[in-house]
């Protein structure tokens, strides 16, 4: 207390001299504040990571009029808004919407490769201020588009009501097969964000954060799909696995996801947030030190959250 803030340059020095080698800044930042940042973090040997985040492209989508994304029970958030759920900015998007994701992720991230500095980008997935609607379920995507370019695929030659599509989807036991349909699709589109971004710079890395395992379309086709259209064999993709907020101390690493994850070849970063680590569980029976330790030996890396901004 009563001392002035920290530069960048010693917060790089003291993150560094703790042994980290990677710091993924908070907060949608003007670009010249990620060089700045960036640039005196590569001093310092360490990589530097920018974040965007998919609960900010509703703002976006609400000006560019991108198409609206439908529930499994037929309605836009706007729809779901005026029936008394709580979202913020309720025009929540389809997410495939390629004009939308060009807008919201390909232009700033295309900004960050060419500055030479910012090693990557991290994608939040969590639906901050619609997380009873944007959820990375099977709770979207049912909307005209989504469903007729389906329907059309499988020829099915089928006029449904949005009020109706999951349950005439379950009744044909077509839904894993839908959204597996739409894991691809939305593969193929963060595919070509990946490939416009490594022609500029080959080695950029992306990570992505939210709750996900393999092989299960239900709960995670989203995120698989974002997963596997960002990776690559050169630049495997990282997947920032939040599941050890609270964890089960005594499940060992080899019955976690990780293995699976592996396979898909994406890289699997396990860690936890400062207030578990330091006393928030205390049902935790090793110290903070040594559960960084063997998460960071059991996977690929280990991230560490601080609620504060740095400085």
């Amino acid at each position: 207390q009563g001392t002035a803030p920290l530069s960048w340059d010693q917060i790089m020095g003291n993150i560094r001299a703790v042994g980290a080698n990677v710091f993924v800044a908070q907060g949608d930042r003007p670009q010249e504040e990620h060089v700045a940042a960036a640039s005196i973090a590569q001093k310092h040997g360490l990589r530097y990571m920018a974040t965007k985040y998919t609960s900010g492209y509703r703002s976006i989508a609400k000006k560019l009029g991108s198409r609206r994304a439908v529930n499994r029970d037929g309605f836009t958030a706007e729809e779901e808004a005026a029936r008394g759920m709580k979202i913020q900015t309720p025009h929540v998007p389809c997410p495939l919407d390629e004009g939308l994701v060009n807008e919201w992720l390909l232009k700033p991230v295309l900004g960050m490769a060419e500055s030479g500095v910012i090693a990557g980008c991290h994608i939040d997935m969590e639906a901050y201020g619609a997380t009873s609607y944007d959820r990375t379920n099977d709770n979207l995507c049912y909307c005209d588009h989504c469903f007729n370019n389906y329907a059309d695929k499988e020829k099915l030659n089928a006029t449904v009501a949005r009020s109706d599509r999951v349950q005439w989807l379950q009744q044909r036991e077509l839904l894993n097969d839908y959204l597996g349909h739409q894991r691809d699709r939305l593969a193929d589109l963060y595919h070509r964000v990946a490939q416009r971004v490594r022609k500029v710079k080959p080695d950029f890395i992306f990570s992505v954060y939210e709750n996900f395992a393999p092989d299960d379309l239900k709960a995670f086709w989203r995120i698989e799909g974002v997963l596997l259209g960002l990776n690559s064999d050169s630049v495997p993709v990282f997947f920032t696995d939040p599941s050890h907020y609270g964890v089960n101390h005594t499940v060992p690493w080899w019955e976690s996801s990780y293995s699976r994850i592996r396979k898909l070849g994406f890289k699997h970063i396990l860690g936890s947030y400062a207030a578990t680590v330091y006393g928030h569980h205390a049902e935790r029976a090793i110290s903070a030190e040594q559960w960084m330790y063997e998460a960071a030996m059991s996977h690929d890396g280990y991230w560490l959250w601080f609620e504060h901004r740095f400085g």
